[in-house]
């Protein structure tokens, strides 16, 4: 019971960091080109689980399908929630993202296991409470259908990434290890992105959009 309770509060804890990490991301994305602050965010994350993963087996490319799709999906996820980011405020998208996230898992996250009707309706349930909060944001009034749309695809696409991270753990590779090739799809996006819209090597601009509140909020 204790583990359960555990699991529960840092499951919430969990929601509560990525929502506010959301919300602050716009706010550092109207100053600075996101795929900048990709570049610094998920590059860092590569250098970082690579430091603390360097002792790790080497992964096994028969698994290779798993990997394709995390990074795969991983990229797609973050290339729809930049660009609803454009058309709907953040409180809304991240709402409509978390709640039909545990719908999404119900339907992709499961093995044999067959949804029973309890399940679903606490499913169902947790989708209407977070997304009713999102009409306490004053951008509601200003929805708009491809934003909503995109959210939608940002909750598909975090579905599908919990899901090949849940069948890459059942084969035995640690968090970590995972962590630790899942961005490069995303870096590579990230750094085609700025170096076709500024002409310039990413290293370079990097260097030029370097800040302290920057690589703090992307780290």
């Amino acid at each position: 019971m204790q583990t359960n309770l555990l699991g529960v509060l840092l499951i919430l804890l969990s929601h509560c960091l990525n929502s506010f990490n959301k919300v602050w991301y716009s706010d550092i994305s109207a100053y600075v080109d996101p795929m900048v602050y990709a570049l610094f965010g998920y590059g860092s994350a590569i250098v970082f689980f690579w430091i603390f993963g360097r002792k790790s087996a080497p992964i096994d490319w028969r698994h290779r399908k798993h990997w394709w799709n995390i990074n795969i999906s991983s990229a797609l996820t973050f290339v729809c929630f930049l660009y609803a980011l454009k058309f709907v405020d953040p409180v809304i998208v991240s709402s409509i993202e978390s709640g039909l996230l545990v719908l999404f898992m119900l339907f992709l996250g499961r093995n044999e296991t067959a949804i029973t009707p309890k399940v679903f309706g606490y499913g169902v349930a947790i989708f209407a409470l977070t997304l009713a909060s999102c009409y306490f944001s004053d951008g509601v009034r200003e929805m708009d259908a491809l934003g909503v749309g995109l959210a939608v695809l940002t909750s598909l696409g975090v579905a599908f990434i919990i899901r090949h991270q849940k069948a890459l753990t059942v084969l035995g590779y640690p968090s970590h290890v995972i962590m630790k090739h899942r961005f490069y799809l995303i870096t590579l996006v990230a750094a085609a992105s700025v170096w076709f819209d500024t002409g310039q090597f990413p290293i370079s601009v990097m260097a030029q959009k370097v800040s302290i509140e920057l690589v703090v909020v992307a780290f």
